[in-house]
């Protein structure tokens, strides 16, 4: 009898302890002819996304998706499962030069600077079509990006806004090439131009990286643009480093709170 127990403890224990992969979603390589490289591209699917096989979801597009796709799909994972917003399918970009891919214009004293026009061209011409023919998506994207990645995000709502839905960023560096891309937005904000939603947040960073936004956050506020268009969040406690981690969950949060039903009626 004694026999038979030990041998079913080691039996099950075995069986216990092997490995089963946790698979959240695809690493992919995709060659641009644009840029004349290849990229590595994350794609988060959501947890429903083998089980619902007629459902079709949003997509958010993450800058620098090597340090942030994982924390921006915890941040959905969590809301989602709350019904705060709906699951999405989240493609992370990986870096190969992030000086050139991020930055509108050259700046001399940033080596490679200037190459967001090309970037852009790769996510409109090359990337959205691969994710919408390769994955079960539908036509609302949305745009994550920190610092240089939140430059990017509200330089393309400026030049190519229909291309995205809602941009979040997060600590955006506004002040770049003497406030070139801010000022391109504050015109518009005064001719009521825009129409997508803007998610803005600043930590305790310093006047120069603060005085930007809060420039645009009076130009907003003296606007007649419809406040659901925009949200500004304050981080006092937070870094330059820890904005996008916290920034990430109350962007969804700012958007879909106004957004989820028109989500939920499609």
């Amino acid at each position: 009898m004694l026999k038979i127990l030990i041998v079913s403890f080691l039996y099950f224990s075995t069986h216990a302890m092997a490995n089963i992969p946790l698979v959240i979603g695809e690493q992919i390589q995709l060659y641009s002819k644009v840029l004349n490289e290849s990229r590595r591209i994350d794609i988060y699917l959501p947890r429903t996304y083998q089980v619902n096989t007629n459902k079709k979801y949003d997509v958010l597009y993450v800058l620098d998706g090597n340090a942030h796709l994982l924390h921006a799909a915890g941040s959905q994972l969590v809301l989602a499962g709350y019904q705060q917003m709906p699951e999405l399918l989240i493609v992370g970009i990986h870096n190969t030069n992030r000086n050139r891919d991020l930055t509108p214009s050259v700046v001399s004293s940033v080596a490679n600077s200037g190459g967001a026009s090309h970037f852009r061209r790769f996510i409109a011409e090359e990337l959205i079509p691969h994710v919408a023919q390769t994955y079960r998506t539908n036509d609302k994207r949305y745009l994550s990006g920190h610092s240089y990645g939140g430059l990017f995000a509200i330089d393309t709502l400026v030049e190519q806004p229909d291309l995205f839905d809602a941009y979040f960023t997060f600590s955006p560096s506004l002040r770049w090439d003497n406030d070139l891309v801010l000022n391109k937005l504050l015109v518009q904000i005064q001719k009521t131009q825009l129409t997508k939603f803007l998610y803005v947040n600043i930590g305790d960073e310093g006047f120069k990286l603060k005085r930007p936004i809060l420039q645009l956050h009076e130009s907003f506020k003296a606007s007649t643009l419809d406040e659901k268009l925009w949200h500004f969040d304050w981080l006092a406690q937070e870094s330059h480093v820890t904005t996008p981690v916290i920034g990430q969950f109350l962007a969804f949060r700012a958007y879909f709170s106004t957004n989820l039903m028109n989500n939920n009626a499609r």
